[in-house]
């Protein structure tokens, strides 16, 4: 078992007055053998991450380690590999899941039978190694891009919003599979998604981002149940069923209720999510958010939250019912 980590990462887009910054000193640990989930909207930065840890985007700023040491993007040992969203344009239409498959094998000699393996790991048939990917559906499609991954034997996997282009019938059995895998090999695993239900169910820890940067950090229950970062209120609002209640916006201004995420080339100064904070300085007296910086200092605060105004510790905590995806239990005790 091995350890993920991010260490003041910078990643940037571009050159001169056009460059955009999507990921801004982020720190984040994956402990050996645990599952990190990374959630947020689109564009905040959560695959670009991801991308930086095997090599697909450079980084300006930073490190990311494993095991201490730099991450290896080059030669034939990958230890970190990346399952993507989309399993069709991962696969080489022109190859057959076996050779798919094999391609990812640091070993030459019994390729064939290694493939088999993987593929029963996966819940698919070994005969499936002979078919093209056309030929498999959605879901088929998105276990051969865990069995091409997992055959190179890599000590983490990212997982990039690997089941946001399946359908919903399809989403629960490959949630199923990655906790399955990750608790049979004892992989590390940083699992990303804008869905925060969906990181619930397969994640001891989740961090929380937005316009690049983390905003909250802590346990996955504890998150859930005791969030500190309006961000985070708003995401679970989101996933919320019927009835319940976290913040109440009613008496917010149009402006904040309907705001959008700020444009990431002109990020706005102090708490970069004021703009669009239903307990911000457009509701209430708060000066603070518009010129400090509430990153600075979230290494002192409850869940490592980047507000300046985050609940103290203490506070009543507020049991929510999010749900699971459809046909799933709420998964085992982490302890158990």
């Amino acid at each position: 078992m091995t350890s993920l980590e991010f260490v003041d990462v910078t990643v940037r887009y571009g050159r001169g007055p056009a460059a955009m910054t999507a990921v801004q000193d982020v720190s984040l640990a994956i402990p050996p053998g645990s599952v990190v989930g990374l959630v947020g909207e689109s564009g905040s930065g959560k695959s670009t991450l991801g991308r930086a840890a095997v090599g697909l985007v450079p980084v300006a700023s930073g490190q990311v380690l494993l095991g201490g040491r730099p991450v290896p993007t080059r030669g034939r040992r990958r230890p970190v590999q990346m399952i993507f969203q989309d399993p069709s344009g991962a696969l080489d239409p022109r190859m057959s899941v076996g050779a798919s498959i094999a391609e990812a094998m640091r070993e030459r000699s019994g390729r064939r039978a290694r493939v088999e393996e993987l593929l029963e790991q996966v819940h698919l048939e070994p005969s499936v190694a002979s078919r093209l990917p056309a030929s498999l559906s959605g879901g088929q499609r998105q276990r051969v891009a865990v069995a091409r991954a997992l055959a190179a034997r890599p000590d983490v996997i990212i997982a990039d919003e690997i089941t946001s282009a399946l359908d919903v019938s399809v989403q629960g059995a490959v949630l199923n599979l990655v906790r399955e895998v990750c608790a049979d090999l004892g992989l590390s695993m940083l699992f990303i998604s804008h869905n925060l239900s969906v990181v619930r169910y397969v994640s001891d820890v989740i961090a929380v981002m937005y316009m690049g940067r983390i905003v909250e950090c802590s346990p996955t229950e504890e998150l859930m149940s005791d969030s500190q970062h309006p961000y985070t209120h708003m995401l679970l609002q989101s996933t919320l069923s019927v009835g319940d209640t976290l913040l109440e916006e009613s008496n917010a201004p149009e402006p904040v209720r309907f705001a959008e995420p700020a444009d990431p080339h002109h990020v706005p100064a102090g708490c970069s999510f004021h703009p669009r904070c239903p307990v911000g300085p457009l509701v209430l007296d708060r000066p603070a958010c518009l010129t400090e910086d509430p990153v600075t200092g979230a290494d002192g605060r409850r869940h490592r939250a980047a507000c300046h105004f985050a609940r103290p510790l203490g506070a009543a905590a507020l049991t929510t019912s999010t749900s699971f995806p459809p046909g799933l239990a709420p998964p085992p005790e982490r302890n158990a």
